[in-house]
């Protein structure tokens, strides 16, 4: 379980899928380990609200950077913050003169 925010401010705890069906915002806080590498994933941002904002302010491998480029080619995510691999990915996406997705503090516009 997961909680959205502390009890005292009137959070509950939720299940990761509900939290991210629900979120408009997501921002990642957590280590590197075997049980989040790949917590945002294909699947993961299938379930996210279109237009999902994503701020990953902990290691890049908590996030499946092919995954991530194909939600945010597609609109699915509209932003996303502090990718390195992402941005990196979105970098050789503008030398092949591909058309770039929406990125804060990378590549897009």
């Amino acid at each position: 379980m997961i909680s959205i925010r502390p009890k005292w401010a009137g959070g509950k705890p939720v299940a990761l899928r509900e939290l991210l069906s629900q979120s408009d915002l997501i921002t990642l806080h957590c280590p590197s380990s075997a049980q989040t590498r790949g917590l945002i994933n294909a699947d993961s941002l299938a379930i996210t609200k279109p237009g999902l904002i994503l701020v990953n302010l902990s290691r890049g491998d908590l996030v499946d950077s092919a995954a991530l480029t194909a939600a945010l080619q597609s609109g699915h995510v509209s932003a996303v913050r502090k990718l390195r691999e992402t941005a990196a990915n979105l970098a050789a996406m503008a030398v092949r003169g591909d058309e770039l997705p929406n990125v804060v503090n990378g590549v897009g516009q």
